[in-house]
């Protein structure tokens, strides 16, 4: 019988989880690189990069009104453009933030190396380190892991900078400091790891001359599949900076503080 009451409904158990899948815990930098422990749902999250883009959305409207009342028209905005100028604002809205991005970022879900460049936010997943970069803001989530928990102080001083610096902000914007500390972080972490993988092998390799045995050639195999493991993961984060280097629009795209200026 008390068994019965405090067993949970199945409904309850999927109502607990669906929570759990819609909210996310991640740490929030602000501009002065002061972070605090936060639960955000997708749709704040996506709330949260669309701000950037309101005034951008609000100017476009304030423009159609404009020219509206200039040739007396009463039809919507899309049904004015023609189709050229819709697929290139339908190009637009595709840039920006979705929700699908989202999973990159969502621990629950395996991600593959990334940097993707939207209108309005950087998302990265590098090294297990998971985060979306704002003109203002950084979130970085799965607080709890270990190697994130490495990234904050590096994170923290690289965004300190902006304040503790009187000098033109133009020069680096909050985004780059953000995204500078993500990436001073992950090669810190490749270069620890190959640290300590390097003593052991040559030691290793300087004994093969003089003495060579089963066991070591155990040990030589399983040096070299780690070191299989360490070039690719050094590999994909070569691949996905390369990546965003050759894109031009990516390039452009990056500057979120200057977009939010000059809106």
């Amino acid at each position: 019988m008390m068994q019965k009451k405090f067993q949970k409904s199945p409904n309850s158990i999927r109502s607990s989880l669906l929570v759990r899948r819609t909210e996310l815990v991640c740490l929030e930098f602000d501009i002065k690189g002061i972070c605090i422990l936060r639960r955000i749902s997708r749709a704040e999250l996506l709330r949260e990069a669309r701000i950037s883009m309101k005034e951008d959305l609000d100017r476009l409207q304030v423009l159609h009104n404009s020219l509206a009342s200039e040739k007396n028209l009463n039809k919507p905005l899309l049904k004015t453009m023609n189709e050229k100028d819709k697929q290139r604002l339908l190009q637009f809205f595709r840039g920006s933030l979705q929700s699908r991005d989202i999973r990159q970022v969502d621990p629950a879900f395996s991600a593959k190396p990334a940097l993707w460049v939207r209108h309005n936010a950087i998302l990265v997943s590098l090294e297990q380190i998971r985060a979306v970069i704002l003109y203002n803001k950084l979130f970085l989530f799965d607080p709890d892991n270990p190697k994130v928990q490495r990234a904050v102080k590096i994170i923290s001083e690289r965004l300190g900078k902006i304040v503790e610096r009187d000098i033109d902000m133009t020069s680096m914007p909050y985004e780059f400091c953000a995204l500078e500390g993500i990436l001073v972080n992950v090669c810190m972490s490749l270069e620890k790891d190959f640290a300590s993988l390097e003593p052991t092998i040559l030691e290793n390799l300087d004994d093969l001359p003089t003495r060579l045995t089963s066991r070591q050639l155990e040990e030589l195999r399983s040096f070299k599949q780690r070191l299989s493991q360490f070039s690719a993961r050094s590999q994909d984060v070569q691949r996905v900076l390369q990546e965003v280097l050759e894109e031009d629009e990516n390039m452009i795209n990056m500057y979120l503080t200057e977009k939010k200026i000059s809106s």
